[in-house]
């Protein structure tokens, strides 16, 4: 807050005194300075009255919002479930059935992108979409295969598993 002396009292010099009279819990000033000192503890907005006075009594009032933003909400990693470990018989696909959710952050990108991969297994693996959570996969040999579902929000990733028998 500043107060032009000059242009609201004919008696520049004067001793000048501050008050609130509308603020928020906490919020205080000196009387001699006009030191507005505050720490929200919460998001909001808050009204704000401050008056000052001179040595002869002339008063000057002024209003203010102060809004206090939420504090940013930190980037959690995606959670990933690759889902069920299956059994198959060759020549059958796998219904590979993952699910992926994330919180939004961070913003930008706000866009989680998810991909499959073979960890492990005798043969070789074919994926019929390896960045859709759900998609099939066909097995060249049988065996044991993992299958890894990875989820990256473009600043963390995380993944999980799902175990093939063919």
């Amino acid at each position: 807050y500043s107060y032009d002396v000059n242009a609201n009292d004919p008696d520049v010099g004067d001793v000048l005194s501050y008050s609130l009279s509308t603020k928020p819990d906490g919020m205080t000033i000196d009387a001699a300075t006009g030191l507005i000192q505050w720490m929200p503890v919460q998001a909001g907005e808050s009204n704000v009255v401050v008056q000052v006075k001179d040595q002869g009594g002339l008063v000057d009032e002024q209003s203010f919002v102060i809004t206090v933003a939420a504090a940013p909400t930190a980037n959690q990693a995606p959670q990933v479930d690759a889902g069920a470990d299956q059994t198959i018989t060759l020549p059958a696909n796998a219904n590979l059935s993952g699910t992926v959710t994330d919180d939004g952050l961070p913003d930008p990108p706000d866009v989680v992108t998810v991909t499959w991969t073979k960890d492990s297994g005798p043969g070789t693996v074919t994926f019929g979409d390896v960045s859709a959570e759900d998609t099939t996969a066909t097995f060249s040999t049988a065996g044991v295969y993992v299958l890894r579902l990875t989820a990256d929000d473009g600043a963390l990733s995380v993944d999980d598993t799902v175990q093939v028998t063919v």
